[in-house]
């Protein structure tokens, strides 16, 4: 990669570690129990990639407020064969929790997980579970659907537990 596209991809990456810290803290006031969640208001539409970023820190902000251990975000798989966007652990049982950020009404968190992306997460989990020596564990996959509007403020967060176990891989 030339040197200036890295410089850049450092300038896009710092902007967006700005942009989050800048952003934490606008629904402390509205949401009761909900302190601490990121706010992610803008006064500009957010990029896709914006939304999956957000998505991915709001939910890992909401699996530790629930009581989760929040073992690794964004882990990629030896051979950058995939990615767990959280791996998470709470009551014997790894969780690799698939987050899946879109703006309202574009469409259903349930319709984004096909059954092969489910059996792809379960082999990542199993992986992630042998390297780590997670040995005795029970194993799921989790869907986190965060609903964005266009100037990112989170008008819903559904978490879908057991879309997957280690029974379906």
């Amino acid at each position: 990669m030339p040197r200036n596209e890295r410089s850049g991809w450092a300038a896009v990456t710092g902007w967006c570690l700005t942009t989050i810290e800048a952003l934490v803290g606008r629904f402390r006031s509205r949401m009761r129990g909900w302190e601490g969640m990121p706010s992610m208001s803008r006064t500009t539409p957010l990029t896709s990639r914006q939304v999956g970023a957000l998505g991915e820190k709001m939910g890992t902000w909401y699996l530790a407020r629930r009581g989760y251990e929040i073992l690794e975000t964004n882990w990629w798989a030896p051979g950058r064969r995939g990615e767990l966007d959280i791996v998470a652990y709470r009551n014997n049982t790894l969780i690799a929790v698939e987050v899946r950020s879109y703006l309202t009404g574009q469409m259903q968190p349930i319709d984004v997980l096909s059954s092969d992306k489910k059996r792809r997460l379960v082999r990542l989990l199993k992986q992630y579970a042998k390297l780590r020596r997670y040995h005795h564990c029970h194993l799921q996959v989790d869907l986190l659907a965060v609903e964005w509007e266009r100037l990112g403020k989170v008008t819903n967060v559904r978490h879908i537990e057991k879309v997957a176990t280690e029974h379906d891989g």
